[in-house]
């Protein structure tokens, strides 16, 4: 593994993050399940806009970069992910990737801090998301669009006192995108983000509804509230 990242940095001297894939340990068992983080930089950079591409146990940092950087950061009210704000960083002055080869085994433990996501665990991921957002759209971080987007991602949507603007969030979803690689954007990013929106008021439809706990604990559910939400759209230009 090191020695494959070796010459991937050695061969991108502008590259100061470089991960891998990895296969899933759970306890003493290895399974067939994988991180298959992407590969490409513009499709990392818009993931950071919503969570960690990257396999905290696989990164090669360049040192010069860290050290500009300052490290991992020691305050409090930023860690942990304490990774995830490090990469966040990085991205800012420097190329980041994957490379696209199982080179790790990742251990989950169960009781892990990131899986069983207290609240400030929570609070601190949704911050270091809307300085991601701001930076890639050159809004203030208390932009009440982006603050709907890392809400509404996250599953804090009880923090949310009034309707989102779902036509303003699409509108800084894609100014994001446009600002990650103008015309190398692929389109699938574009589709993914026009996805996240329809989740989204899909879940803000359900809020008040036994249907949001299951909206916040299991993935599947959310698409299944997105087909509702697309129906009832549909409905309602036919009518």
């Amino acid at each position: 593994r090191i020695l494959s990242q070796l010459k991937y940095m050695e061969a991108n001297p502008e590259c100061v993050l470089l991960g891998t894939w990895a296969q899933i340990m759970e306890s003493d068992k290895l399974v067939d399940r994988f991180h298959f983080h992407p590969i490409d930089e513009i499709t990392l950079r818009y993931q950071l806009l919503f969570n960690n591409p990257f396999v905290h146990s696989s990164v090669l940092l360049r040192r010069s970069a860290l050290l500009q950087v300052g490290g991992y950061t020691t305050d409090p009210e930023r860690q942990p992910p304490e990774d995830f704000e490090l990469w966040s960083r990085l991205s800012r002055i420097g190329s980041i990737a994957n490379i696209g080869e199982v080179l790790l085994t990742y251990r989950e433990v169960p009781g892990s801090m990131s899986r069983s996501g207290p609240t400030p665990f929570k609070q601190r991921l949704m911050k270091i998301c809307s300085e991601n957002i701001a930076t890639a759209t050159q809004l203030a971080i208390d932009d009440s669009s982006i603050q709907s987007i890392v809400k509404l991602t996250h599953g804090d949507i009880e923090n949310l006192h009034r309707k989102p603007d779902f036509t303003r969030i699409k509108k800084v979803l894609m100014m994001a995108i446009d600002n990650l690689g103008n015309d190398d954007v692929p389109i699938t990013l574009r589709e993914d983000a026009a996805n996240k929106v329809e989740i989204m008021q899909a879940a803000w439809m359900v809020r008040k509804t036994p249907l949001m706990g299951l909206i916040n604990k299991v993935r599947p559910v959310k698409y299944i509230a997105k087909r509702v939400f697309s129906l009832m759209r549909t409905i309602k230009k036919a009518k």
